[in-house]
């Protein structure tokens, strides 16, 4: 029952964002939770994950009165409730329930009266809303949603992804624009809209303020190049969290790094710190130390673009094989004798840019 997620078929799950967290980072997250909210922090806060899946997230918690899970389909919900009556699960039935993150109406505590250009104003109906009473209570009390933790290991679908675009991989464009939270905010998170995982957390920003936000992703929020207009909106403050290697979550390939992150948004900051330190684990969950990761603004040069200074059309002497400059791509640098087929960046090798070409070559495989 604990892996009814599997009988859904791989490349659908994929296709969906669906990547199950390991019990070894569900427990480590709750670890780090304890330490940034306190021993106690399950007694005085309430805990709602709202892309919870089959809720693996959520095992190990204790107080079943204040926590809260939600899912897309119905029969995430049936196996949830199955897992609640074998003790598998500590829920109540009654706090399980089936709610569309991304396009279902939340109570609307950003506005005092009613505001007919607001969709939360304009569509949210404490009579037919799939949320559970007590949680709509929860969200419209401003010292109740200080207490509201948003526990989340949301979905990672992307629209035109690199393995889409080379043809490896499945359009998944739907699944990231086709919902009201993306036409909401497109122009607010620029090309990190077309990431799922932007608009669960830019939602939760906007729609249900001072809550603390404790969340598996990527570290694109904080490094990557297509999220500078989300950094410029999200300024919320960092309380703490660790990477782990992405590979121990299911369906996901590659050498980079999956973060944990829990982030107080009743603190904002005037920016987005220019840095953040996390804990360093092995997919053996051995600590390694701590790796500070740096925003980048808009501004910044990528070394992609430094190495772009250096062109050269002398006699070639060979081909620099280069790719995006991220964790995953940086070991499938090569020097070849001419350039191949495939998504990737060739520069000439000359006598005139040897250095430089090596300097890059060098820190793509050093780092």
């Amino acid at each position: 029952i604990e892996r009814r997620d599997l009988l859904v078929p791989q490349n659908l799950r994929e296709y969906q964002g669906a990547f199950f967290t390991p019990r070894i980072w569900v427990e480590k997250s709750q670890e780090y939770l304890t330490k940034a909210l306190g021993e106690d922090y399950q007694e005085e806060h309430y805990i709602w994950d709202c892309a919870a899946g089959t809720g693996n997230l959520l095992v190990g918690l204790s107080d079943k009165y204040k926590i809260y899970a939600s899912t897309l389909y119905k029969s995430d919900v049936d196996v949830m409730t199955q897992r609640i009556q074998k003790a598998n699960l500590n829920l109540l039935e009654s706090n399980v329930f089936v709610f569309d993150f991304l396009n279902d109406p939340l109570p609307c505590v950003v506005h005092k009266q009613k505001n007919d250009l607001c969709f939360n104003c304009r569509n949210f109906d404490e009579n037919t809303t799939r949320l559970p009473q007590s949680l709509v209570k929860i969200l419209k009390d401003s010292k109740k949603r200080e207490k509201l933790i948003i526990f989340i290991n949301p979905p990672y679908a992307e629209a035109g992804t690199t393995a889409q675009t080379t043809g490896t991989g499945l359009n998944k464009t739907k699944v990231a624009t086709d919902n009201r939270t993306y036409l909401r905010y497109k122009e607010m998170l620029g090309k990190a809209s077309n990431e799922v995982f932007a608009q669960f957390f830019i939602r939760i920003h906007e729609e249900i303020p001072s809550c603390t936000l404790a969340q598996f992703s990527t570290l694109k929020i904080v490094q990557g190049a297509n999220f500078y207009k989300f950094r410029l909106r999200f300024k919320a403050k960092f309380l703490g969290g660790f990477v782990c290697p992405a590979y121990t979550f299911d369906n996901v390939k590659g050498s980079f790094p999956i973060g944990f992150m829990i982030w107080d948004l009743s603190k904002n900051d005037k920016v987005m710190q220019k840095s953040i330190k996390l804990d360093v684990y092995n997919d053996k969950n051995e600590y390694m130390g701590v790796k500070k990761f740096y925003t980048i603004n808009e501004k910044e040069k990528r070394i992609n673009e430094w190495l772009g200074k250096y062109k050269s059309q002398t006699e070639t002497l060979g081909i620099l094989k280069a790719g995006s400059p991220d964790f995953q791509n940086s070991g499938l640098g090569a020097i070849l004798n001419k350039a191949t087929k495939g998504h990737w960046i060739f520069h000439n090798i000359t006598a005139h840019n040897l250095i430089p070409c090596c300097v890059y070559f060098a820190v793509r495989h050093a780092i």
